[in-house]
């Protein structure tokens, strides 16, 4: 597989001899790599640098169409033998774009008078720069951390990385097909956010390595201990499960007395069915009757908001779900409006207008994630490298929303707080 990338580093489209790459018998250019960006052609012996599509139109004007279609797509190179030239064409997933027509000595003499780099400068090109693909529900801001480990290990964007971000924006059947393409590229290493896209990477790769992000790695299937997790895959368990039980006894701090809480869960996470057993075991001991309300994807939250409002509970449980979290702003403004306490997993959902949260900083996590990234990059096998677990978890609360609700937080749990908005 080639990888094909503009001048910033960005990958912008693959080839695959075994699949792409199609020659005549009068030719062989079957080591090809093009950056459609900026138009960099690479033979085994040969590149043309930027510019070298304005040096074709050059050569011969009424010869070279500068068509031009950038696709971060599966495509390819295809050559054609319409008569008597050479027909060099792009190929992408919706169809064929003419790049540009010449005769195959045209083409040498072009290249010969291009700008050219030995093979061993771009081999030491290729070698300096990695990439890093991203899987992820969205643009999530402790996803920066990673980035910003990275930089303190000496990792500069476009000089000797590039990170590749694939989000699924909502839509959890995306994520095969997102995590298939960071796999065709190929990225050197993938990084996760959530169990979901998680799986998703386990199954589109036994050879990448992932770091992974999980309230519970073990119970899903991601990886079958942590000490040895075995395997192409490691990276963190955020224990947000075991937590469950905590954050009801912060409800029951919160408000005295409570009898019902509802838990919102995403049933296409495999996750958050482990959340709510856990949520369900403490509810027993805490004697506290649990309601489950269900939101697979945007266009059910009015539906799960009538439940809600039916169920009237004292308090609202959102387990850990980029599908939710992404939600949050409309959760937010839902649960206020109904006077309803609210508690989380992630702090970003406190400052969209939840109640309070108790987890892991997640944007320290992607940071540390930085630490095993690097490890696996010069050399290191994620199967050598334990799961993490959190040193410490945080207590957020907004105190804005609280008086939006009418709720009094006791001092004794302010005092506790890690951060309070205001």
């Amino acid at each position: 597989m080639r990888r094909v990338l503009d001048r910033n580093g960005r990958l912008a489209l693959s080839v695959w001899n075994n699949v792409g790459i199609y020659n005549t018998a009068e030719a062989d250019f079957s080591d090809v790599e093009v950056s459609v960006s900026r138009i960099n052609v690479h033979l085994p012996q040969i590149a043309l640098s930027s510019g070298a599509l304005g040096a074709m139109s050059a050569f011969d004007p009424k010869r070279t169409s500068e068509l031009i279609n950038v696709s971060e797509r599966r495509c390819a190179l295809i050559y054609g033998k319409p008569p008597g030239r050479k027909v060099l064409r792009l190929s992408l997933a919706q169809g064929a774009v003419l790049v540009g027509h010449m005769k195959r000595r045209d083409f040498i003499i072009l290249l010969g008078g291009a700008v050219t780099w030995s093979q061993s400068l771009v081999a030491q090109e290729k070698k300096r720069l990695q990439l890093v693909g991203i899987l992820a529900n969205e643009a999530w801001p402790p996803l920066d951390g990673l980035r910003s480990g990275l930089r303190e290990l000496g990792y500069i964007g476009g000089q000797n990385f590039n990170i590749i971000y694939r989000f699924a924006e909502g839509r959890t059947d995306r994520y095969p097909a997102l995590a298939a393409e960071l796999v065709h590229f190929p990225v050197d290493v993938i990084v996760t956010w959530g169990t979901p896209a998680s799986l998703a990477a386990k199954d589109a790769t036994s050879e990448i390595p992932i770091i992974m992000t999980s309230g519970d790695p073990i119970a899903v299937g991601l990886v079958p201990g942590l000490s040895h997790p075995r395997g192409n895959v490691t990276g963190f368990s955020t224990q947000a499960a075991d937590l469950e039980g905590k954050r009801l006894e912060l409800i029951g701090e919160l408000l005295g007395r409570f009898s019902r809480v509802v838990v919102l869960s995403n049933p296409t996470n495999p996750y958050c069915i482990v959340a709510v057993e856990s949520a369900r075991l403490a509810a027993v001991v805490l004697r506290v009757q649990i309601d489950v309300v269900e939101i697979a994807k945007e266009s059910d939250l009015d539906d799960a908001f009538l439940k809600v409002r039916s169920i009237r509970p004292d308090a609202i449980l959102v387990v850990a779900d980029p599908l939710l979290a992404n939600l949050q702003p409309q959760i937010a403004a839902f649960l206020i409006q109904n006077l309803l306490p609210s508690i989380y997993t992630y702090r970003e959902q406190v400052l969209a207008g939840g109640l309070v949260s108790y987890a892991t900083n997640y944007h320290e996590l992607f940071r540390r994630a930085a630490t095993v990234a690097d490890k696996i990059l010069k050399g290191a096998k994620p199967s050598n490298l334990p799961v993490q677990q959190p040193t410490k978890f945080e207590l957020v609360i907004n105190l804005k929303t609280a008086k939006a609700i009418g709720l009094t937080v006791p001092p004794t749990l302010l005092s506790r707080a890690d951060e309070v908005i205001e």
